[in-house]
């Protein structure tokens, strides 16, 4: 008799043929103190189990919206690249390309200025012709 009320406080049913489950009724030896205290262990085991289950469902909704969001910021992202690749497209067809002929160029201008510079009485000591690191060392 011990055995079937432990079993019964534990899982709360007995299964029937065909997968319907029931709780089966309490042993007529069963005081109303006893029957009071499997009701209120059957009552506790319900409410933990239903708020299990609107926890899981919290976490679930909450992960949806995360995937969501990271869907939304991929496709924003890729959008953004999308409209770059058309902007870099645009600007190919329209603007000059840089050849080593304009650095020729740039080149030689850089060049007369710093020694117009020069000649107007500039310190040579602060032209420094080969620069190439100093913008990394300011």
């Amino acid at each position: 008799m011990l055995q079937a009320a432990n079993a019964y406080t534990r899982s709360g049913t007995v299964p029937l043929p065909g997968g319907v489950s029931r709780r089966p009724p309490l042993p007529a030896s069963y005081t109303a103190e006893q029957r009071e205290a499997v009701e209120s262990e059957q009552k506790a085991v319900v409410a933990k189990a239903a708020a299990a289950a609107v926890q899981a469902q919290a976490q679930a909704q909450a992960q949806a919206r995360d995937q969501a969001k990271v869907q939304a910021q991929a496709q924003a992202a890729q959008t953004q690249a999308a409209n770059e690749a058309a902007k870099a497209k645009r600007i190919e067809g329209g603007a000059p390309s840089y050849s080593s002929q304009n650095a020729a160029q740039v080149q030689t201008e850089l060049e007369r200025l710093i020694a117009l510079f020069k000649a107007k009485g500039g310190p040579a000591a602060e032209v420094d012709e080969d620069d190439e690191d100093d913008d990394e060392e300011e």
